[in-house]
Parts: C-alpha cells; structure tokens; sequence
C-alpha cells in the first residue's frame, strides 16, 4: 500500500513505526501460539508419562500378587509332596512288616505241618 505522503515526513515515519510494531505485534503472537502448541504437547507428553507410571505401578502390583500366588503353590506342592512320601514310607514300612509276618507265619505253619505229620506217625504207631 502506497502512501501519497513523503517517506521523510512525520506522518511517513509514524506510519513505517506503527507498520513495524504491527509486525512485531504479529510476530509475538505467533510465538505465543507456537508456545501454547508446545505447552499443550508437552502436557500430553506429560499426561501419557503419568499414565505409563500408573500403568507400571499396576504391572508391578500384578506382579508381586502372582508371585505370592505362586510362591503359596509352591509351598503347598512341597508340602503335599512331603506328606505323599511320608505315605509312601509308612506303607513300606507296613508291606514289610506284613511280609514279613507272612514269612513268619508260614515258616510256623510249615513247622506246625511237620510236626503234626510226625504226631500223626506217632499215634499211628500206638494204635
């Protein structure tokens, strides 16, 4: 835009000053639109940060709890495991014994076999 007034009067140089703050007035507010996009990222950027804690804050609590979970499995598998091989030696220990009572047993029985075919051969002979 051209002005009919001489660039080396007042007016000109009023109108050159005010074209220039003008500027300066546009200039400043893009800075400050350009700060508030930066602001407004850096307040997402902020936002998705403290969602990422909690959400690490969260695995981390699923993690402790599974583990107790596991660690408590765990303790009750020795536990039945413990209990399972304690069965198995007391019925051992029970197969055994019966074993050998029956090893007992029939050693007697046969004895008592013997012994009975001898008595009988005895008073076979008396009759």
């Amino acid at each position: 835009m051209q002005s009919n007034i001489p660039r080396t009067s007042p007016a000109a140089a009023e109108v050159e000053d005010i074209k220039l703050q003008l500027n300066d007035c546009c200039i400043k507010m893009k800075q400050i639109q350009g700060t508030n996009k930066l602001e407004k990222t850096i307040e997402h950027q902020e936002m998705e940060i403290n969602s990422c804690k909690q959400q690490m804050t969260d695995l981390e609590l699923k993690y402790k709890d599974k583990m107790e979970e596991l660690m408590a499995q765990n303790r009750a598998l020795m536990r039945q495991q413990t209990e399972q091989s304690d069965d198995f030696e007391n019925y051992d220990e029970t197969v055994t014994t019966v074993v050998a009572a029956n090893y007992s047993l029939s050693i007697k029985e046969n004895d008592l076999e013997d012994g009975y075919k001898q008595d009988e051969g005895k008073y076979l002979l008396i009759l």
